[in-house]
């Protein structure tokens, strides 16, 4: 699919109303069928797994996992960065 724009998301649901992150996922996950690609920046995982197609985490500014995202929550890289060194089974 040839996407006509773009958009920048960098937010936080962390800490929003339940309605509005609803709100949220429903908006952006109807962008691609608008013909607008994002490129959304979110440290929830199960938010942007469930949005994404492709993930790119970062743990202090350096790449440690790219793919999809069932492939990427697997990742004990990422499971580490994110939730501390002996984590692996709490996924």
């Amino acid at each position: 699919m040839k996407f006509k724009s773009k958009i920048y998301l960098n937010i936080s649901i962390l800490g929003i109303i339940v309605f509005l992150i609803l709100f949220l996922f429903d908006l952006i996950e109807k962008l691609p069928e608008k013909g607008i690609s994002v490129l959304l920046i979110e440290h929830h995982i199960r938010f942007v797994a469930k949005l994404a197609s492709h993930i790119v985490v970062l743990d202090q500014g350096e790449k440690i996992a790219e793919g999809k995202p069932d492939e990427v929550q697997k990742n004990p890289l990422v499971i580490e960065a994110y939730l501390g060194k002996g984590a692996e089974n709490v996924t």
